[in-house]
């Protein structure tokens, strides 16, 4: 277990000794190495799932209060598909199912026939809480840069936990669930339970990355060789929380987990996962757990995020600890709910190995005073909004530096704020600029409950160069999205995009309570999620920005009509899947 409980400092940056100076004066070999430049060209990108053996790429909706079968709170997913270059899949006769963990699906393609997901839907259990991908090939073309998704259920079991892992189109379509502890044989009769994971809300949040590989320097050898991990939040374990981070064999190269099948028996969702046989539950072996250090009631693993934030070729992992208490001077005191969030740096030796950064408000510049209920990290998000880079050479290679982006929406009575913390090779994390409605160029009135920060994706919407960054505030009047396009100095506020409801903008539709990006011909556009609407039913609207110019227009609205659930208080479109931040840029990127 790696973890910070003995950590005495608001904030620290621990980094390994590097032992005595190097006189490299007599080396004439030795080169300087290249400061990061931000000059939007590095090889990194953000990358929308691709759900299939063809090029469609989909649009996933989350409802994890969904009714399923008169289950209630079960919760069921929606995938909408679209042809990269053609329509924007808005209707539910392109590439469109509706899933749940029970049920089957035609995600993947006649050629498999339906998929069986390998668990029952229970009460509460809140499937699609968490939406995630991983990638089943990186790099080569866009039918082989396949993903497969990765949907969580926290609250399953009476808040144990479970982390579905969906394979598109590749084994016969197959879903192996990941559980926290090693459930019952019998789900009726009961077996003896084992493991420390009971009412920890295992998979409250999850991610995938490349946090330690060979050959970081061959961008050609890192796309064959290089594998991910999978790390899955406990926000209660232990009662402080966790980060399980699994070994390299629970990856890409891994098969043996995948499989569910066993002779004489269907793909009918009966079968659970078993890593060695058919006759055990799965239990998934942990390489180590990540801890924060400051306590109970941290929640530290509420949220993540996954990015190489110092352009090393190698990702790092940004984790959130909303509960996070912090001391309030001298004695006991201490400002319950301030929250901070963990920076853990991958490295050669994985997470951790290369420093670890604690951020919090109030510290390293951060702005904005820690109080009482703030939850700092409850909400991040990546992009590189300024466009950093760092030149690899040998080869001519330049690594992306990526920005973590922190939502605070319950900053200052629910007015909420957003803060950038810029990607770079020496200082990742280093304290970039903060947002607010009303300031800085931001129109609007700032007012209590507008929950800006609520929602965060990043994207290249327009061709600007630079990744642009979207904010949702869903508690202004019927909500709305602030789109801040980035520039080399990162998000340029004067020219702040602010999209809302077309018709019918009533106050507790929570537009822009989450968000998510896509792209089709070329042009980048904004997925919106209004879970408020119709009575809390829901509904997602996709908004196109324009070639010319930094606007963007209602291309589509997508309901969940009969086919896919849409009940009152479903909340449809409360979570969506967003775009990851991949190292390098496969050829055919579009």
């Amino acid at each position: 277990m790696i973890g910070l409980s003995g950590l005495g400092l608001i904030a620290c940056v621990v980094e390994e000794d590097s032992g005595a100076d190097t006189d490299t004066s007599g080396d004439p070999e030795w080169v300087e190495p290249p400061a990061a430049v931000n000059d939007g060209d590095g090889e990194g990108h953000l990358q929308v799932p691709s759900l299939s053996n063809s090029d469609l790429t989909a649009i996933v909706v989350g409802a994890p209060l969904d009714d399923v079968d008169g289950v209630a709170d079960a919760g069921a997913v929606s995938v909408f598909g679209g042809l990269q270059g053609g329509s924007l899949p808005t209707t539910p006769s392109e590439f469109s199912d509706r899933f749940y963990e029970d049920g089957r699906s035609n995600v993947c393609g006649s050629a498999y026939g339906q998929h069986s997901f390998a668990s029952d839907s229970t009460t509460a259990d809140r499937f699609g809480h968490h939406l995630t991908f991983h990638s089943e090939t990186i790099g080569t073309t866009l039918g082989s840069y396949r993903t497969s998704l990765s949907i969580s259920s926290p609250y399953a079991s009476e808040n144990d936990g479970r982390v579905m892992l969906h394979r598109a189109a590749v084994r016969g379509c197959q879903t192996c669930p990941l559980f926290s502890h090693a459930p019952p044989f019998d789900w009726e009769k009961g077996h003896p339970f084992g493991g420390d994971e009971f009412e920890t809300e295992f998979g409250a949040s999850a991610a995938f990355g490349v946090f330690s590989h060979v050959d970081v320097d061959d961008v050609g050898t890192w796309r064959s060789s290089a594998q991910e991990h999978l790390v899955v939040g406990a926000p209660a374990w232990q009662g402080g929380g966790g980060v399980h981070v699994f070994e390299r064999e629970f990856d890409v190269g891994g098969e043996d987990y995948r499989s569910y099948e066993k002779p004489g028996n269907p793909m009918d969702g009966s079968v659970e996962c078993n890593r060695q046989n058919s006759s055990s539950p799965f239990i998934a072996l942990r390489d180590n757990t990540l801890t924060g250090g400051f306590g109970i009631g941290e929640e530290f693993g509420r949220s993540m995020a996954v990015a190489d934030f110092d352009c090393d070729g190698f990702d790092d992992l940004a984790v959130g600890a909303p509960g996070a208490d912090l001391p309030a001077g001298l004695g006991d005191a201490v400002i319950e709910d301030a929250g901070a969030v963990y920076l853990f740096r991958g490295g050669p030796d994985g997470l951790g190995s290369s420093g670890t950064i604690v951020i919090h408000q109030g510290v390293f510049g951060t702005a904005g005073e820690p109080e009482d209920g703030d939850r700092f990290g409850e909400v991040l998000a990546v992009a590189n909004v300024n466009g950093r880079s760092l030149d690899v050479s040998p080869p001519a290679t330049k690594w992306s530096c990526w920005d973590l982006v922190v939502g605070t929406p319950n900053e200052d009575k629910g007015r909420g704020e957003v803060q950038v913390f810029f990607g770079d090779s020496m200082t990742p994390g280093a304290v970039g600029p903060i947002y607010r409605i009303g300031e800085n160029g931001i129109p609007g009135a700032r007012e209590e409950e507008d929950r800006f920060g609520a929602a965060l994706v990043g994207y290249r919407f327009d061709s600007g160069g630079f990744d642009d960054l979207a904010i949702g505030a869903p508690g202004k009047e019927g909500g709305r999205v602030y789109v801040l396009p980035g520039s080399m100095n990162g998000p340029d506020t004067n020219g702040t995009l602010v999209l809302q409801q077309n018709v019918d903008d009533v106050a507790g539709d929570d537009f822009g309570a989450a968000l998510s990006a896509y792209t089709t011909s070329g042009r980048g556009a904004v997925v919106v999620g209004k879970p408020g609407e119709s009575n809390g039913a829901g509904a997602v609207e996709v908004f196109l920005f324009s070639e010319n110019s930094f606007t963007a227009s209602l291309i589509g609205k997508i309901t969940a009509d009969g086919t896919f659930g849409q009940e009152v208080g479903a909340r449809w479109g409360s979570k969506l899947l967003g775009p990851r931040a991949f190292p390098t840029t496969p050829w055919e990127v579009f």
